[in-house]
């Protein structure tokens, strides 16, 4: 990011966290890792997404008012399940090579202590292929749903066709489609977050045993954060005497800005913490 911290810091890191690095301790940690069996994280990556699919269509039925704001815990729930589990090892990870003092011999490397953190974060995503399960089931999850949104916004707009009106329909698709693009930020955006606090948990409090458990509960407080305050600015939205075409628009932009300004806040005490630069962490393009 030629050292400059941009708007667009989650979508560097996440291209970065999708190329498998070359480092050889990411090489040894996937050889390492056990392939016997489904573990507890694979568990969690199929577990979240399929429940909540069950949850939606528990809900469709419901009034759109009480829908809502069980939707903001929907999205909660379905990203922040799987990413506590990868906060977890990345963490764990990281602090058994401290308190074995390999990390120390590691950072020596060329790629020092940002490649070093960098590494062990993608191995752990990428072990058993994890990534690209929570990459397709969160796209099947999403597709799904608008799906069934579309499905019965098409019905009812057939099913009555006296009181059919043309601008409405329009903005309930658009409200569809902004609501797939509010799912995909905040799959980037939480992978990001949480990666970040796993890599920096560790560099902070090293040797207390419960640091990753501490690390997931500052990951939570983060989420609930960021979700009160969009679920506020949403209720306000819709209390609203005339909500307009745009206010859905500058919801999810409101949205991203705040998950944004977090992860970027993450990304300066991570490269702080290591004593390094931003050109020194492997990002994308």
């Amino acid at each position: 990011m030629s050292g400059h911290y941009v708007v667009f810091t989650s979508l560097a890191l996440w291209n970065g966290l999708l190329m498998p690095p070359s480092h050889p301790l990411f090489h040894r940690l996937i050889k390492d890792s056990s392939n016997t069996g489904i573990n507890t994280c694979m568990v969690l990556l199929l577990a979240a997404p399929l429940l909540c699919c069950g949850l939606w269509g528990l809900l469709l039925p419901l009034r759109s008012a009480s829908v809502t704001p069980v939707l903001v815990a929907i999205a909660f729930f379905s990203s922040s399940v799987y990413i506590s589990a990868w906060i977890i090892d990345i963490s764990r990870t990281i602090a058994t090579q401290h308190r074995n003092r390999t990390y120390d011999l590691l950072c020596v490397s060329p790629a020092g202590a940002p490649g070093v953190s960098q590494a062990i974060c993608a191995a752990s995503l990428h072990q058993d292929e994890r990534l690209v399960w929570v990459i397709f089931l969160r796209r099947l999850m999403t597709g799904l749903l608008l799906f069934i949104l579309l499905m019965i916004l098409l019905v009812t707009a057939a099913t009555s066709r006296d009181t059919f009106d043309l601008p409405q329909l329009l903005r309930l698709l658009l409200d569809i489609l902004l609501l797939g693009a509010a799912f995909y930020i905040d799959h980037i955006q939480a992978i990001v977050m949480g990666c970040l606090v796993g890599m920096l948990t560790p560099a902070r409090s090293r040797s207390r045993p419960e640091m990753p458990f501490l690390a997931v509960g500052g990951f939570l407080i983060l989420q609930v954060i960021i979700f009160s305050i969009s679920l506020l600015a949403l209720l306000g939205l819709m209390s609203l005497p005339t909500v307009n075409w745009w206010s859905g628009i500058i919801l999810l932009a409101f949205f991203y800005l705040i998950r944004e300004i977090v992860n970027i806040a993450l990304w300066r005490m991570l490269v702080y913490q290591l004593n390094a630069s931003p050109t020194d962490f492997r990002v994308g393009t």
